[in-house]
């Protein structure tokens, strides 16, 4: 019971500081993350950092195409600012270089949101797809 009673509190806090949303602000950021490596190695720790290449934290430095294919859609979206057309094409990016099936159909996602926010970035798609590919 005092989990749950945790576990909403803590969500109540997360949409009142407006994480919710936005997701973590980068420069403050100690998340506690839990994932797996694409060699089936469980990580738990606190992540301090991220961007395009990778997160960074407690357990060292780890690039997306260290994290298995769920994780990485899983852990960005998390972390990333779901209203930011820029942060979608980054994530699809990141999937469609990973390459593998799931990463492909989940980078296409990625970038179909991000035109969905902003069309104009169409073109940013198509170099995004013609690089990965």
């Amino acid at each position: 019971m005092y989990r749950l009673v945790s576990a909403i509190l803590a969500g109540s806090l997360l949409v009142a500081s407006g994480y919710a949303d936005d997701g973590p602000d980068k420069d403050e950021l100690q998340v506690r993350v839990r994932f797996r490596l694409t060699d089936d190695v469980r990580v738990i720790g606190i992540l301090t950092s991220w961007d395009e290449n990778g997160v960074d934290g407690s357990f060292g430095a780890r690039g997306w195409d260290e994290l298995r294919t769920e994780d990485v859609w899983r852990l960005y979206r998390s972390l990333m600012d779901r209203d930011d057309p820029t942060q979608w094409l980054a994530l699809g990016r990141v999937l469609l270089e990973i390459g593998d099936e799931d990463a492909l159909e989940w980078g296409e996602e990625a970038l179909t949101l991000a035109l969905r926010l902003d069309p104009e970035q169409e073109a940013t798609a198509a170099i995004i797809r013609t690089e990965a590919a």
